[in-house]
């Protein structure tokens, strides 16, 4: 918001003579800034995972409960070991990869936000024929259609949250099922690989049919709504726009703080 508003004022420096709606130049430009840190941010974003795994790994393999592993190691990559200090930094890593995460989330929510506020105000430009004050009056919560695009908008952003949280849900609970089903928790005997994998294998598979049809139904509604009409469309755009940010901030902090959780 802070950038967007910079750029709306320098706009307003005289802009307007140059071209129409200078605000909306502006605003593409933010959003051309954000995007061009997209590599960055996705390789921040990309640490935390690396570094979950990284202590998954070291706990799974149970490395410490080896016999003679020390002097093994030792033997054959000529090095002392010091566990206690490994799972130390192990821990520090995945706090600074947590960090990371939490960090570049809002860098990518805020680049969806600018690019899709800057297409919308150029939809808007092509819809009113160039800010055309007849046509402008249908952006109004007066107009029909306007409303109920903006609440089909927020309908749409808060189905797509339960649907997605309904997929990773229906998922843990099938893994759930499956290890009840073929593991022994209570033996003192480890899971063999291939139960693991089959775990994995579900949580993996629910998750990505789950969003694949999330998505076939926001792409399609939204590519119908546009076909529908046009002042519905632009309703629906802004809406989602405004409930997805906030929305998504408000997912992001909550995925954050279950991870957490487990953690704790």
């Amino acid at each position: 918001m802070g950038l967007m508003a910079i750029g709306y004022a320098i706009s307003t420096q005289g802009m307007d003579v140059l071209m129409l709606a200078p605000a909306v130049f502006a605003f593409g430009l933010v959003a051309f800034g954000f995007l061009g840190m997209g590599p960055v941010t996705i390789a921040v974003d990309s640490y935390g995972p690396v570094t979950d795994n990284a202590q998954s790994v070291y706990e799974l393999s149970q490395i410490e409960t080896l016999p003679g592993i020390q002097a093994d190691l030792k033997k054959n990559f000529g090095f002392d070991v010091d566990f206690e200090k490994a799972k130390h930094h192990l821990e520090e890593n995945d706090g600074a990869g947590n960090t990371f995460k939490a960090t570049a989330k809002p860098v990518l929510i805020g680049t969806a936000v600018v690019g899709s506020t800057t297409m919308i105000f150029s939809i808007i430009m092509a819809l009113t024929k160039g800010l055309q004050p007849n046509l402008l009056q249908n952006l109004s919560i007066l107009h029909p259609p306007f409303l109920l695009g903006l609440i089909t908008g927020g309908a749409v952003i808060y189905w797509f949250t339960g649907a997605s949280i309904q997929a990773v849900t229906t998922g843990a609970y099938r893994a759930v099922e499956f290890i009840k089903a073929n593991i022994n928790l209570e033996s003192s005997t480890k899971a063999s690989v291939s139960d693991s994998k089959k775990v994995v294998e579900i949580c993996t598979q629910y998750a990505q049919k789950g969003m694949f049809n999330i998505f076939l139904v926001v792409f399609f509604s939204t590519l119908a709504f546009a076909f529908f009409e046009p002042y519905f469309f632009i309703g629906y755009l802004i809406s989602i726009a405004l409930f997805g940010l906030y929305q998504a901030i408000f997912m992001a902090n909550a995925g954050g703080a279950w991870t957490t959780r487990k953690k704790l």
